[in-house]
């Protein structure tokens, strides 16, 4: 979640730019029909229904207990998010429900996009009026978050190119963050109803990707929780492994939030706190099946 990333939730903050990887995209296809776009917003699409993993019960408390406190920090810092990353916290409390977090909407409705610079392009989420992809200079072009994120997040609007999941795969099959925001990505892609060919199996190796992620290392940190949320946004809580939650739990600080390192004594920060409830969230509770993405 920080300026402009939402990484809360779903758009890249400080993400590497893919560079030239990403040209292979070229411009974006025109409103007027220019380029060769493969996807339509024609088709309705249901969210799988999730399925909770089976916690262990003690577990399962202490992962409620520290959720509460979580939220609670959380809300107590809602005015120091930035409006991209509060359209995602906003999607949580419609999601699941979450009392105390339902004023990051109103929040992040109440900014000016025209004030957030460049990548302005990526603050649909809490701007549901915001259904127009903005134009960009050549080089955001070429940049990760516009040629993956911005052009899902904005497809229902301009087709995706051709190229859309060849360029999104090999992201994918690079940095961490990048494979995370490219899951976040595919669900924009289904949730506006876009039709793009080879989804199917990008989502897949994606999923397997993080599941070899998750199962990997023993600590906590803000690049590995979004590792979790991802799963969950990809309909996949029942990924989310004991182990897992537990390390989440055990990074916990003493103020509720957890720290962008994952040590518990090392200053709490509300970016890694809300990836960290999101991924309690998933855990503990069954969704409403909410978008991120309002239209």
């Amino acid at each position: 979640m920080r300026p402009v990333v939402i990484r809360v939730a779903a758009v890249a903050l400080g993400l590497a730019l893919i560079g030239s990887s990403c040209s292979d995209g070229g411009p974006p296809s025109g409103r007027d029909g220019a380029g060769a776009p493969t996807a339509t917003s024609a088709v309705a699409w249901e969210r799988p229904a999730e399925q909770i993993p089976d916690l262990d019960p003690v577990l399962r408390r202490r992962a409620e207990e520290g959720l509460d406190a979580g939220v609670e920090y959380l809300a107590d810092h809602l005015d120091e998010i930035d409006p991209a990353s509060l359209g995602v916290v906003a999607y949580l409390a419609r999601n699941w429900g979450v009392e105390g977090l339902d004023g990051a909407g109103v929040l992040a409705a109440s900014s000016d996009p025209t004030d957030h610079g460049a990548r302005g392009f990526l603050l649909r989420p809490g701007h549901p009026d915001a259904d127009r992809l903005p134009a960009v200079d050549a080089d955001q072009e070429s940049s990760f978050e516009y040629q993956v994120l911005a052009r899902a997040m904005y497809c229902d609007d301009v087709p995706l190119p051709q190229t859309w999941v060849k360029i999104a795969r090999r992201a994918a099959e690079g940095e961490l963050l990048e494979r995370t925001h490219v899951g976040y990505a595919i669900v924009w892609v289904r949730e506006l109803g876009c039709q793009m060919d080879g989804l199917d199996d990008l989502e897949a190796t994606v999923v397997s990707a993080l599941t070899q992620d998750l199962q990997s290392g023993d600590g906590i940190d803000d690049a590995s929780l979004t590792i979790g949320s991802a799963l969950a946004y990809l309909g996949r809580s029942d990924l989310l492994t004991d182990a897992w939650v537990e390390r989440i739990v055990a990074a916990q600080g003493s103020d509720g939030g957890w720290s962008p390192d994952g040590e518990t004594d090392d200053g709490s920060d509300w970016h890694p706190t809300g990836l960290a409830v999101w991924n309690l969230l998933a855990a503990t509770r069954g969704s409403e099946g909410a978008p991120m993405l309002q239209r």
